[in-house]
């Protein structure tokens, strides 16, 4: 093997591209460490295969249809599925609104968490909200739930019901430190313009979750319910029967149209 040495390699009419048909190497040919590489290119570069490098710049921004490793330290990235708030703490307050959602871009809200009541043995309760940033609470008698609840005693009963003003989601809960309702629910949501059937069936909830009610049993929950009626929410709450949601730790996300 020889070696040839230049400062440039230019096209024939010092425009053209130079083709090297059997690919280039840049660097050490053998073991030889400390030697590194630098290239420099203005316009459009294009590599075929997977191009491997400790560090890639860019002035604007690097188009991929497919990154390799964790990604763990991209940003900049969105995708249908985005996280949309986090919070936890000490609420003491009757209820966890969450207003004046981009319903135009988000079909569904999935909210994840852990909510714990003030009083013991409560049951926790949604309701849509309406009316965006300044928004107030949907209570017609419009709501139709149903869900099962599997007890650590190895039996189950399922509780539904019809129209009602809110939709009741769990068993009673407990209070103890030890205590309180882990749940993932969806919230999905009609906007005007959508169908009839739509309207009516869109603004519908699904959940699962698992609670410890008042004496520390385990409980199980799973369910399903919607508002019947045309409307067009903009949000949504969650509140205990009576008293206040103490402690929270949730976190949301929107899944686009």
């Amino acid at each position: 093997m020889s070696e040839i040495r230049v400062t440039s390699v230019v096209g024939e009419n010092g425009g053209d591209r130079v083709g090297l048909t059997t690919g280039l190497t840049v660097g050490p040919l053998t073991g030889t460490t400390g030697i590194g590489a630098t290239i420099t290119h203005q316009g459009h570069a294009q590599f075929a295969g997977v191009c491997t490098a400790t560090n890639v710049s860019a002035a604007s921004s690097v188009t991929a249809t497919t990154f390799y490793g964790s990604g763990a330290n991209l940003t900049g990235i969105t995708g249908d599925y985005v996280k949309l708030a986090s919070a936890s703490g000490d609420l003491n307050a009757y209820e966890l609104i969450f207003d004046n959602l981009d319903v135009s871009t988000y079909r569904s809200f999935d909210l994840i968490g852990v909510f714990q009541p003030n009083n013991d043995a409560e049951t926790l309760r949604l309701r849509y909200r309406t009316g965006g940033a300044s928004g107030s609470n949907v209570t017609g008698s419009n709501y139709n739930y149903g869900w099962s609840e599997k007890k650590d005693s190895n039996t189950n009963n399922c509780v539904a019901s019809g129209p009602q003003t809110k939709l009741l989601m769990t068993g009673t809960i407990g209070n103890h430190s030890t205590e309180g309702v882990y749940l993932n629910m969806r919230v999905s949501m009609a906007i005007s313009g959508d169908s009839t059937a739509v309207i009516n069936l869109g603004n519908s909830v699904t959940w699962t979750g698992t609670y410890r009610e008042q004496g520390n049993a385990f409980r199980g929950v799973n369910g399903t319910g919607h508002y019947y009626s045309g409307i067009y929410p903009t949000g949504f709450q969650i509140h205990f029967g009576a008293g206040n949601i103490r402690l929270y730790s949730y976190s949301l996300y929107g899944l686009k149209r």
